[in-house]
């Protein structure tokens, strides 16, 4: 590592074969700029805990599991790439007493550019699979922008060629205005847009197999794009509507575009 006398911070690089960063490595450190090496596989929990100087990070393609909270409250983290990686990316979530609820690895940090080229899976503290039910544990989670009336820090999302499934509520509360679907995105779970709320402006480009948007049958759940307030889809590919429930689908609150915030409002 080096270290900038000059504003008092450090740029870290690694050298050799670096396979995983352990919990807290980093925590609470003056970290300016850290280069990620391409042999690392793991990042375990809590490892740039509170590095509120860290702007940006790129997560190789090597990296096949990030620990819950990694990179918890790094308030000036504004920018994150995930590379092109051919294995599933596991990111870690935990419950917390003080939410009453699941958090990922980028709770609380405040970011604008998020690239996504791979898939990502749910897993709890012990590696087993989860699917998130409600908007505090989407992936990229800021927990202050969690009801109307708040201001969203305005994101940008880039999804890549490898990216197939964005899981449920992945990307609940982010303040992105517009978003392209690429072709190769063939499922979308429930409710991974909620909260989106200055969302208005969606594309998705032709693929060569349907999109499929999920539905499960339970009170919490809807459809993928609730609570956005929609002005322009353009719809250029077939949909495919998956209700994995005995209970048929209610046309108020689980059509692919239904928002009831639409309610009473011109």
């Amino acid at each position: 590592h080096e270290y900038d006398s000059n504003i008092g911070k450090y740029y870290i690089s690694f050298k050799g074969d670096l396979e995983t960063i352990r919990g807290k490595a980093f925590a609470n450190k003056d970290i300016t700029s850290i280069t990620l090496p391409q042999s690392l596989h793991t990042i375990e929990e809590e490892a740039f805990y509170q590095c509120k100087d860290l702007t940006s990070i790129t997560i190789p393609g090597s990296v096949t599991k990030i620990g819950y909270s990694a990179f918890y409250e790094c308030t000036s983290l504004h920018t994150v790439n995930f590379e092109e990686g051919d294995a599933n990316l596991e990111i870690g979530c935990a419950y917390t007493s003080t939410w009453e609820s699941l958090i990922g690895p980028f709770y609380y940090s405040p970011l604008e550019t998020i690239i996504l080229n791979r898939e990502m899976v749910y897993k709890d503290k012990d590696g087993d699979a989860l699917t998130a039910t409600n908007a505090y544990e989407g992936i990229f989670c800021i927990e202050k922008s969690c009801a109307w009336g708040d201001s969203l820090i305005e994101t940008s999302f880039i999804i890549g060629e490898k990216v197939k499934t964005i899981p449920n509520y992945m990307l609940a509360k982010l303040g992105m205005k517009s978003l392209v679907i690429p072709g190769n995105v063939t499922r979308i779970g429930n409710n991974n847009f909620e909260l989106c709320y200055e969302l208005n402006s969606i594309k998705f480009l032709p693929g060569s197999e349907p999109l499929t948007i999920g539905y499960i049958d339970k009170a919490i759940d809807k459809g993928p794009f609730y609570d956005c307030q929609l002005e322009l889809i353009d719809l250029n590919r077939e949909l495919n509507y998956l209700n994995d429930g005995p209970g048929g689908l209610n046309a108020w609150d689980e059509g692919v575009f239904a928002s009831d915030t639409n309610w009473g409002a011109s």
